[in-house]
C-alpha cells in the first residue's frame, strides 16, 4: 500500500496507475502464513484424503479401508505400488483408537500403505510398508522417535512417531516428486483461494527446492513462498538467505523440538492424564533430541546469522529452546535480545513465564488458532483445563 486517503489527491499523486472499481466490494490485504507446510500439500492433494470432517468424511477404520480402496481403484495402483494417505487422525474416529497393521493388513497384504497423522509427527504403516521400512520385532526405537508396539512388547502395531516415521516420509517425497509439476497449480490455487499471499514450507528438502526454484525461473509463483530448511543446511553455503528472488525467498533454518499435542508426543514438564500408547507412567512426551545437540544447532545458526525456526509445542521443549537461546547467547557474546527473531513454532502450550521471556529476549511464537476447534476438547482430556484454557494465550 503506497497511500490512501483523498482519492483526487492520489490520482494527482500517482497519475500513471491504473484504477479499477470494485463496485461495493472490499479490498483487503493479503494473509501472511507464518507456518505451513506447502510442499506436503502439494503431495497431499495425490494422495488419498482420511481426515475426519469437516476436512473429509471418515468417522471410523470401516472408512479409512473404504477411502483407500477408493483410491487405489481410482488411480489404477497396482499390486506392490505404495497407497499413501493425509489427514489421519485418531482422535477423531468412533473406535477412540489407532487403527493397526491388522486392519491395514487385511485390506491390503500386497501393497505397501502408509496413513500420515494430521499433526504430521506420526503415521501408521502395514506389515509390507513396515518390511520395507526395515522395522520389526528386533527393532529399536531411535533417538527421537518410537516404534508402538503390542501388549507383548515387541510386535509393531504399525504406529510409527516422530524419527521413526522419517522413512515413510520420505517415500512418499520420492513417490509424489515426479507428479509435483501436475499437482501444484492446484495446490497454489487452494492458497490462494483464501486470500493467502505469502505461504511457508516448514521443512524443504533438496528435491522440494529444486523444484520450486524452477517453478520461480519459469516466474509460475503467483504468491510469494518462503522456505526453511533442515538443520544440515547450516553445514552448507549453497543456499541464499533472506532475498527474494521471483516470489522465492530461503527465509531460515527449521528445527524440531519435540511433537504433537493431541498425538501425545509433546514435551511437557506434567504427565499427560490419558493413557498413552507405549508408556506406562510418568507420560510426558519426549523431546526430538539431547539439550546439548539442541545447543549446538542454535548456535550454529546464530554463528551465521540466520534466522531459527523451532517447532515446539510442549512447555518442557519450551523450556529447552529458551535455555539454548540463553546459553549460545552468553557462549557467543550476543545480547539475549539482540534482532535475529529466533520463532518457537506453534509454542501451543507456553507457560506465562516464558512468554514473558520472548518478550524480553525477541523471541516470536507462531500462530495455530484453528488447533482449538479441532482438537479443544482432545486437549481438555489429555491436560487438566488450567492447562488446555491457556492453549496459544499468544493468539
Amino acid at each position: 500500500m503506497f497511500s490512501s486517503g483523498d482519492l483526487e489527491q492520489a490520482k494527482t499523486n500517482f497519475p500513471e496507475a491504473s484504477s479499477r472499481d470494485l463496485k461495493g466490494k472490499l479490498l483487503l490485504p493479503g494473509f501472511i502464513d507464518p507456518h505451513s507446510h506447502f510442499g506436503m500439500m502439494i503431495s497431499a492433494i495425490g494422495q488419498a484424503n482420511v481426515a475426519p470432517p469437516p476436512a473429509g468424511t471418515v468417522t471410523n477404520f470401516s472408512d479409512i479401508i473404504v477411502a483407500l480402496e477408493n483410491y487405489r481403484d481410482a488411480f489404477g495402483i497396482k499390486l506392490s505400488e505404495w497407497i499413501f494417505a493425509w489427514g489421519y487422525d485418531e482422535t477423531q474416529l468412533a473406535e477412540g483408537k489407532h487403527i493397526t497393521k491388522i486392519e491395514l493388513d487385511k485390506a491390503f497384504p500386497n501393497n505397501p500403505v502408509y496413513l500420515q497423522h494430521v499433526s504430521g509427527h506420526m503415521g501408521v504403516a502395514n506389515s509390507v510398508a513396515l518390511a520395507q521400512g526395515g522395522i520389526d520385532e528386533n527393532t529399536r526405537d531411535p533417538i527421537g522417535g518410537r516404534i508402538i508396539c503390542f501388549d507383548d512388547g515387541k510386535t509393531p502395531t504399525g504406529l510409527v512417531q516422530e524419527i521413526s516415521m522419517y522413512y515413510f516420509a520420505g517415500k512418499a517425497i520420492e513417490e509424489f516428486q515426479g507428479k509435483k509439476a501436475e499437482l501444484f497449480p492446484k495446490a497454489q490455487e487452494h492458497y490462494l483461494s483464501f486470500g493467502v499471499t505469502r505461504a511457508q514450507d516448514g521443512m524443504t528438502d533438496l528435491l522440494s527446492m529444486a523444484f520450486f526454484r524452477s517453478l520461480a525461473a519459469e516466474e509460475k509463483l503467483d504468491f510469494d513462498l518462503v522456505t526453511l530448511h533442515g538443520y544440515a543446511s547450516l553445514k552448507n553455503d549453497d543456499l541464499e538467505f533472506k532475498t527474494y528472488k521471483n516470489g522465492l525467498k530461503v527465509q531460515g533454518i527449521k528445527l524440531i523440538g519435540d511433537g504433537s499435542r493431541q498425538g501425545k508426543t509433546a514435551y511437557f514438564t506434567q504427565p499427560y492424564l490419558t493413557s498413552v500408547f507405549g508408556c506406562e507412567k510418568d507420560c510426558v512426551g519426549f523431546p526430538h533430541g539431547p539439550q546439548d545437540e539442541l545447543n549446538r544447532l542454535i548456535g550454529l545458526a546464530y554463528e551465521k546469522g540466520i534466522q531459527i525456526f523451532v517447532h515446539g509445542n510442549g512447555d518442557a521443549a519450551i523450556d529447552m529452546v529458551i535455555r539454548a537461546h540463553e546459553e549460545e547467547s552468553k557462549r557467543l557474546g550476543q545480547p539475549l535480545d539482540a534482532d535475529r527473531r529466533p520463532v518457537v513454532v506453534h509454542s501451543q502450550f507456553v507457560r506465562e513465564d516464558q512468554l514473558n521471556k520472548y518478550r524480553d529476549y525477541g523471541m516470536l511464537p507462531s500462530f495455530f488458532t484453528n488447533h482449538a476447534f479441532f482438537w479443544g476438547d482432545v486437549h481438555r482430556e489429555n491436560l487438566e483445563d488450567e492447562r488446555a484454557f491457556f492453549l496459544e494465550p499468544h493468539s
